[in-house]
């Protein structure tokens, strides 16, 4: 009867021991999955702040575009090369076109 009794106490000190190993695990896990939490709050106002930056640089670059177009001129193109020409050529989709395509569009 002695020995039922000290084997049921192993038992039950192999039960404590695999409950406190899961506990330790299952807090181990909260730690990683709070630290990736945290890791992807920052990378995402990292982006966010980035396409601020972004967002920024290309309304400067357009208002810088929109100030050198209005200096553009006929004058201006005739000076830096360009001449006029008479001849208008325009891509239509209704044009009988050699394709890499088996139906027409």
């Amino acid at each position: 009867m002695v020995r039922d009794l000290f084997q049921l106490n192993t038992f039950y000190k192999k039960t404590i021991a695999g409950l406190c190993l899961i506990l330790v695990g299952m807090i181990a896990m909260y730690g990683v999955l709070e630290f990736q939490t945290y890791a992807r709050i920052v990378a995402q106002e990292t982006l966010e702040q980035n396409m601020v930056d972004v967002s920024a640089s290309v309304s400067t670059l357009e208002s810088d575009y929109m100030r050198r177009m209005g200096l553009l001129t006929l004058d201006e193109a005739h000076l830096r090369g360009f001449i006029d020409t008479d001849v208008s050529f325009f891509v239509s989709r209704q044009a009988q076109t050699l394709t890499l395509h088996d139906r027409a569009y």
